[in-house]
């Protein structure tokens, strides 16, 4: 009897800190991210739909992604689908999904409507920062420069 009346503290003690550690180990997501590209003027990205939104996180080596949907909108997901990203500043990119033209049988892709900087990390320019709760983002680009 004696020795469980000194193990009950060390009990308690261990107990307390796998509660804390717990409730505490969470803060950093992820967190819920809903957003929308548009273009520069406001309007739905709606030619992007199918491209994907990459929140890279270099310092917690991690990133989360999402698909770009008909009216402009997307999701992200780290590790299980809608899940958000992790706190912190993310450096974004927009990967575009390119149509073909002419039909599958032609093999030619048509021209992107984005400017392709925002698909190369070094030229992007795009952030976000990701809070504790729910975070809605808008991504504004332009499109393909005429040539």
């Amino acid at each position: 009897m004696m020795g469980f009346a000194r193990s009950r503290p060390r009990m308690v003690i261990f107990t307390t800190g796998i509660m804390l550690c717990l409730s505490g180990c969470g803060g950093n997501g992820p967190f819920p991210v809903e957003g929308k590209v548009v273009w520069s003027d406001g309007s739905a990205a709606r030619e992007l739909e199918g491209s994907q939104v990459v929140f890279d996180l270099p310092e917690k080596q991690t990133s989360a992604r999402g698909i770009v949907k008909a009216d402009g909108s997307f999701r992200l997901t780290t590790n299980k689908p809608d899940d958000g990203a992790l706190a912190g500043e993310h450096q974004v990119l927009i990967i575009e999904t390119r149509k073909q033209q002419g039909g599958p049988e032609s093999g030619v892709i048509a021209p992107g409507a984005m400017d392709s900087r925002y698909s190369d990390p070094r030229t992007s320019g795009l952030t976000a920062t990701v809070k504790q709760g729910n975070n809605p983002i808008t991504l504004k680009v332009d499109r393909t420069p005429r040539r």
